[in-house]
C-alpha cells in the first residue's frame, strides 16, 4: 500500500482536532458524536490510497455471528484490508477491546480508538497502545494501519498484478 501523505498542518488532521475540540466545550463525549471527526478523518486517508470507508460495516464472524464494524476499509477490489473501532472518552479502551475480540471482531489489522487513545493489532498481536492526542502519533498510528493490509491481501495485489502484466503481453490479433 502506498504511505499516506499526512502531516501535522494537514486540513484533515487540523479537522479533526477542531471538532473535538468544539465537542470538548460543549461537554459532548459520547460514542456517536465523538466517533464521527474520526471517521472523516480515516475517509481523508482512504481516498489518497484509492481505498474507500464503509461505516457501520456489517459482517460475519468465523463463528458465523453478525457484528458491525464502526469502519472498514476497502481497497479498489472491494477488500477489507483495515478495521477500525471507536469508543467514548469515557469508555475503558483495554476492556472494549477484549470484548471484541470475545465477540469475534477481525484482528489482523484493527484500530480501536478514542479522542485520547489508539490501539493497534495486527495480525493478532497488539502493535501498539498511544495518545493520540499529538497530530504526530496520530499519523503514526494511521500510517501503521494503512500501511499493513493481511497477508492474504498482499497475496491477491501481487496476483492481480502478475495477471495485469501477462494480459499486457497478449494483443488483439490473436483474438481476431
Amino acid at each position: 500500500m502506498p504511505q499516506l501523505n499526512l502531516k501535522p498542518n494537514h486540513k484533515a488532521i487540523r479537522d479533526y482536532y477542531a471538532t473535538l475540540q468544539q465537542y470538548a466545550q460543549h461537554n459532548i463525549t459520547h460514542e456517536g458524536a465523538v466517533s464521527n471527526p474520526f471517521a472523516f478523518l480515516l475517509d481523508a486517508c482512504a481516498k489518497q490510497v484509492d481505498a474507500t470507508l464503509v461505516p457501520q460495516y456489517p459482517m460475519r464472524t468465523p463463528a458465523g455471528n453478525r457484528i458491525v464494524l464502526d469502519g472498514v476499509i476497502l481497497d479498489a477490489y472491494r477488500i477489507p484490508f483495515a478495521y477500525w473501532e471507536a469508543k467514548d472518552i469515557d469508555d475503558d479502551l483495554h476492556r472494549a477491546v477484549q470484548a471484541k475480540r470475545d465477540a469475534g471482531y477481525p484482528f489482523d489489522n484493527i484500530l480501536f480508538q478514542t479522542p485520547q487513545r489508539g490501539i493497534l493489532y495486527q495480525n493478532g498481536e497488539q502493535v501498539f497502545d498511544i495518545d493520540i492526542t499529538d497530530p504526530t502519533r496520530l499519523i503514526a498510528a494511521l500510517q501503521y494501519l494503512f500501511a499493513a493490509p493481511p497477508a492474504a491481501l498482499e497475496d491477491w495485489h501481487a496476483a492481480v498484478a502478475e495477471f495485469k502484466e501477462r494480459l499486457g503481453f497478449l494483443t488483439i490479433d490473436r483474438f481476431v
